[in-house]
């Protein structure tokens, strides 16, 4: 896979880095950097940049832009509306690709009504959406 490949040349890429005392802060945001282009890129490959049914919300450390190595991948995939059959297999696809390149995943999936009435219960969650 073409990706896993990306994926670990850049965080070989990103030790070495580290490794020559590249500000931290600065590391932290080129593997936000990376993760925004994996994602972007599956996004598109499982179709749903072309159906318009979900959009893709960085939230926590990552939604920040402060991606350490161990840090898993917070993720809001907010729904348009509750998906069909089709569209769920769609979603449960990219979920799957991300987990086949061995990325930590922490994803919530959601409509905008879901999230206010989660929000309502968790002072965390409404935190996490105001930084992202």
């Amino acid at each position: 896979m073409q990706l896993k490949k990306i994926l670990i040349q850049n965080n070989q890429q990103l030790q070495q880095d580290f490794t020559n005392g590249i500000a931290i802060k600065q590391l932290l945001h080129k593997r936000s950097d990376l993760i925004d282009s994996i994602l972007i890129d599956l996004w598109q490959q499982n179709k749903l940049a072309d159906t318009h049914i979900a959009s893709l919300v960085a939230v926590g450390g990552y939604g920040r832009r402060e991606m350490h190595p161990a840090s898993d991948i917070d993720l809001l995939i907010l729904l348009n509306a509750e998906p069909d059959t089709q569209e769920q297999a769609l979603l449960s696809d990219f979920i799957t690709t991300l987990w086949d390149l061995g990325l930590e995943i922490g994803q919530s999936v959601r409509t905008l009504d879901e999230c206010i009435e989660e929000a309502e219960k968790d002072l965390t969650i409404i935190t996490n959406l105001m930084e992202s």
